[in-house]
């Protein structure tokens, strides 16, 4: 049972927390978390095993009393769950009890259960509005909006995006992006998620050519990260890069 004062490690099973030093580890693996979400972490485990409902988290985190509509622990809780996921990917940390709160039990996953386990996708319990850089992303118009000009998403795309910009900066790889937007584990050359990331390219790319949005990490995955092109990088290499609808249509399927 992890107790004790803010100068010592919290043990929960096979994770370690150093609350002073904002940092946390699964079997040695770094868990990349910070700020609102980290203070989250800290406060499941200082009572393990015990649910704690979103009100007495938000009042341990942010300080205050939870408004109705605020979804504030619900989006850093996805971020958490996020950032353990990737330290440890075999272990299952945070569960959800509906109506009720949270619970930090670390369990071993059991793979076939992976589907149903992982953390909901942001378009779920969405913020309003996920600014990153000169994006302003909306995902219940299913709108994205940059330097004024309005770019229209398809559903399934800017449940992709969302998910993605929830996550900025980081590197989320195919299986992981499949497992929380298709609820179910990624099979074989299916190539949905490459798919939806096109459509994502070719729409930012058309509404804000000034901008790369979507950058590709060679089988590792995909990141969120607004980055200004150069003048002579503008469209024509995007233009190159963007799959046609023909050769889309036999994997969107």
């Amino acid at each position: 049972m992890a107790e004790g004062s803010e100068d010592q490690v919290l043990t929960v099973g096979p994770l370690e927390i150093y609350v002073d030093d904002e940092l946390a580890r699964v079997e040695g693996r770094a868990v990349v978390v910070s700020g609102h979400a980290f203070a989250l972490l800290v406060a499941l485990a200082r009572r393990p095993g015990e649910i704690v409902g979103r009100e007495a988290l938000y009042h341990d985190v942010w300080g205050k009393t939870l408004q109705p509509g605020d979804r504030s622990v619900d989006v850093s809780m996805f971020r958490l769950r996020g950032a353990l996921e990737q330290a440890g990917p075999g272990w299952l940390f945070i569960h959800t009890h509906e109506r009720r709160g949270y619970r930090l039990a670390p369990a071993r996953r059991n793979r076939r259960a992976v589907a149903f386990e992982l953390p909901r996708a942001v378009p779920q319990t969405p913020e309003p509005r996920i600014i990153v850089g000169p994006a302003e992303i909306v995902p219940r118009e299913l709108l994205v909006i940059v330097g004024g000009r309005e770019i229209l998403m398809r559903s399934r795309d800017m449940d992709v995006l969302a998910l993605l910009a929830t996550n900025a900066g980081r590197v989320l790889s195919r299986d992981a992006i499949f497992e929380m937007i298709w609820k179910r584990p990624l099979e074989p050359h299916d190539r949905s998620v490459d798919v939806a990331i096109g459509h994502l390219r070719s729409r930012l790319s058309k509404g804000a050519p000034g901008w790369e949005f979507i950058h590709t990490h060679f089988r590792r995955g995909y990141r969120f990260e607004p980055v200004a092109r150069q003048r002579g990088r503008s469209a024509a290499p995007r233009r190159r890069e963007r799959p046609s609808p023909r050769s889309e249509s036999p994997s969107a399927g």
